[in-house]
């Protein structure tokens, strides 16, 4: 399977040790290759490699902090289990997606880390009611990188930049 993604607008807050000192925008695009296997109705595991470029421009904040050009390239591994009973307004069931990516120079990388990201999703119904909870995890492994910036793990609320090892 061949993917393309482009983003645009996102919003990132820089949180050197907590505290939010400027906004940045982020423009990404990106390419990759993955292949994966179907796990009956309910599942899927996928490999791939990726590449791609971006740009985080200064949107609120000092103006002497920099502007940052950013290329990302590496392989992943996905993991995901779906149970929810409708994509759209689910009453009952679960959804799990884990992935590890593994960024590298060789393609094309800033830097070499790598990243476990996991989100997981669980709805329940009594009567008319619905109760939907999630959690959403991100963090980087014995990383010397000192931000990571992606739109991937942003969610609904905007991208976040972390320092290594967050």
């Amino acid at each position: 399977m061949h993917r393309g993604r482009v983003s645009s607008s996102a919003t990132c807050k820089a949180l050197p040790a907590k505290r939010a000192i400027a906004r940045y925008r982020i423009t990404e695009a990106e390419i990759g290759v993955d292949f994966g296997r179907e796990l009956g109705r309910w599942g899927e595991f996928r490999v791939g490699a990726f590449r791609g470029t971006g740009n985080a421009a200064l949107k609120v904040g000092d103006p002497q902090l920099p502007d940052l050009d950013f290329e990302n390239g590496g392989f992943f591994v996905n993991f995901a289990v779906d149970t929810l009973d409708d994509g759209q307004i689910p009453r009952d069931g679960s959804a799990v997606d884990l992935r590890w990516e593994m960024s590298r120079p060789a393609l094309g990388a800033d830097n070499e880390f790598d990243a476990l990201t996991g989100n997981f999703t669980t709805v329940n119904s009594w009567g008319r009611h619905s109760l939907l909870v999630g959690l959403s995890v991100a963090t980087t492994i014995e990383s010397e990188t000192a931000v990571r910036i992606s739109s991937r793990w942003a969610g609904s609320c905007g991208c976040r930049a972390w320092r290594a090892g967050n």
